[in-house]
């Protein structure tokens, strides 16, 4: 089993951020049906259909699509409970990050007029 660091950094664009490990809340479920990834591999194990037989018991990733780089982590480190993680986490287990790295990006673009808010308002 493949242990996940607890806090990792990302750079993208320059900015780097820290990703919450034990210390902060992780992602332990598909947060639009509520299943927790312990359930899936349950199903995946049972079933020997893998993922796609976990998304038909289950619906996980069908509605927003968060949840799928999160499970295929899942079903590559079998770890149930893992930290919040940036599209370059994502692409160091050789998946793609689908939609994280699109909100990665965009909450980049709005959190450079706040940065620059701050520096005028200590000038």
């Amino acid at each position: 089993m493949t242990a996940l660091p607890s806090t990792t950094e990302s750079e993208t664009e320059g900015a780097t951020h820290q990703i919450p490990g034990s210390h902060a809340p992780g992602v332990d479920r598909c947060q639009c049906f509520g299943v927790r990834f312990e359930r899936l591999l349950q199903i995946m194990d049972r079933s020997g259909g893998g993922l796609l037989e976990a998304h038909r018991q289950t619906g996980c990733g069908a509605r927003c699509g968060l949840c799928l780089p999160y499970i295929q982590v899942v079903v590559k480190t079998r770890q149930t409970s893992l930290p919040i993680m940036w599209a370059d986490d994502f692409r160091a287990h050789g998946i793609n990050p689908g939609r994280i790295q699109h909100i990665q990006k965009s909450l980049l673009r709005g959190a450079a007029p706040i940065r620059q808010g701050r520096k005028n308002a200590s000038a």
